[in-house]
């Protein structure tokens, strides 16, 4: 059997019968992951390829500039 969504949530896994305008109920962000984790994990691996003299120079200057940003 075919798994089907629950219709009375959104994709979000919020109650669709509401107007969406407020939380219910619990914690708002559920068992969200752990972003800060996350972020922490990208900015290294951005930081790991844009030190990488394989890359093309057009991809590390992006990179870099991303660097510069966040």
């Amino acid at each position: 059997m075919l798994d089907r969504p629950d219709r009375s949530r959104d994709p979000l896994g919020r109650d669709s019968t509401g107007n969406g305008n407020q939380i219910t109920s619990g914690d708002p962000l559920g068992q969200a992951p752990d972003f800060a984790a996350r972020s922490r994990d990208l900015l290294d691996e951005i930081r790991r390829r844009s030190g990488q003299q394989s890359r093309p120079e057009d991809e590390r200057n992006y990179l870099r500039r991303l660097l510069d940003r966040f």
